[in-house]
């Protein structure tokens, strides 16, 4: 055997164990100093993890909570749009049940599109319990929890940032859910193409069942600041409660 190899493996024959290089990577990791490190990795891996998780916002409460939270989004967002009316637009009049079932049904089927409700979201309990109490009344910042975080969870449903113009998607969306749930849809449309609108948040017959609801229960009578995104156009764009106003003031 050569004589640089005999050297070279005499060298090893007399590595004490704690002088061996993998004992010493592990005495390395055990450190404070790779602990600090490793533990602020694993603290950003956690923080961008959850700044993809449009579901973030459902942590620490529970289901009746989330519920009402989702409510109080829906209701800030409204807020938002209704604050963007330029000061000689005067207040559209109050909303029928259909143009605000209309209107909430669009901000439930981009937050389905968008994975902000979690999976097995309980949409009757939702609609029926929660929403029909709650879509009209206007947003209470006092009693509202997490703010930051409604704000933030609403750009993340309609795609935009509550100052910005509404998004290609967002005006997409009202198209396909305008007139949904009016009388006449339920025999002029075909019914895969209901099945297909209601599919991801409940289905059909859950939405008349939450319009029936909601006509039945009076407004709110507490002073509230018209508006929401069917009540604040953009520039060209027509809303439900809008369309419904010309028509019957049409007939």
């Amino acid at each position: 055997m050569p004589a640089d190899y005999s050297t070279n493996y005499s060298k090893w024959d007399h590595f004490d164990d704690d002088e061996v290089p993998s004992n010493r990577a592990a005495e390395i990791l055990q450190s404070d100093t790779a602990r600090k490190i490793i533990g602020g990795l694993s603290g950003m891996r956690s923080a961008l993890k959850g700044a993809d998780d449009p579901t973030k916002w459902t942590e620490g409460l529970s289901a009746a909570e989330q519920r009402a939270w989702l409510c109080d989004c829906y209701a800030k967002r409204r807020e938002d749009f209704a604050a963007r009316r330029p000061p000689a637009q005067a207040a559209p009049a109050e909303r029928t049940a259909e143009a605000v079932a209309e209107d909430f049904l669009v901000f439930c089927r981009l937050a389905a599109q968008t994975r902000a409700v979690p999976p097995g979201w309980d949409w009757k309990a939702f609609l029926i319990e929660t929403a029909v109490a709650r879509v009209r009344a206007p947003f209470d910042k006092e009693h509202a929890s997490r703010f930051s975080l409604l704000v933030e969870t609403g750009s993340t449903i309609y795609l935009t940032t509550p100052d910005a113009a509404r998004g290609s998607i967002e005006t997409k969306m009202r198209a396909a859910c305008r007139g949904a749930l009016s009388s006449a849809a339920a025999t002029t449309s075909s019914r895969s193409a209901r099945f297909a609108l209601f599919a991801t948040v409940g289905g059909e017959p859950l939405w008349r069942e939450f319009l029936d609801a909601l006509s039945s229960k009076a407004p709110p009578q507490t002073p509230t600041t018209a508006g929401g995104p069917e009540t604040s156009p953009q520039k060209g764009d027509t809303t439900a409660g809008e369309e419904a106003s010309s028509s019957s003031s049409s007939s």
